[in-house]
């Protein structure tokens, strides 16, 4: 969206659960290994849904590993209470609400990018996750109580 939306998103604010310009030790591995591996492509570097796309399928897959198994009720239990490295942080599951809990990432739109031709998110201020998160008792989840 960005490319197309141009000069018009500068100074816009944005929070989500990946950006690429988070810095982190595995997010900057991620970039590289994708950068060396789709340089020559129109997506030379990774944009937010394919940050959410790796992360949740590595959470799923940490939860398989650990369930020792593909059964879905298996990895249900082997995920509740289950916290993953992720790109941006850690992340952590719920286990009375299977909730993922993670950090939010609050950044701005800047007119120059490292990455892209394109405006796009500046470094952006990593909220943790334990006050990013609704509290297990204000979740209205009469498990979380």
């Amino acid at each position: 969206m960005l490319a197309n939306i141009g000069d018009v998103a500068v100074g816009s604010l944005c929070v989500s659960l990946y950006l690429p310009t988070v810095e982190t030790k595995e997010n900057k591995a991620f970039i590289e290994r994708w950068y060396n591996k789709y340089k020559n492509t129109k997506v030379p570097w990774p944009t937010n849904p394919m940050g959410y796309a790796y992360d949740g399928m590595m959470f799923f897959f940490e939860a398989a590993k650990k369930a020792g198994s593909l059964d879905p009720e298996a990895i249900i239990k082997a995920w509740e209470g289950l916290e993953y490295t992720g790109l941006c942080g850690k992340v952590l599951m719920r286990a009375c609400d299977h909730q993922a809990l993670q950090p939010l990432l609050f950044s701005q739109i800047e007119a120059k990018s490292d990455l892209f031709s394109f405006p796009f998110n500046g470094r952006p201020v990593v909220i943790p996750r334990e006050k990013a998160t609704v509290p297990p008792a204000e979740t209205g989840n009469p498990r979380c109580k």
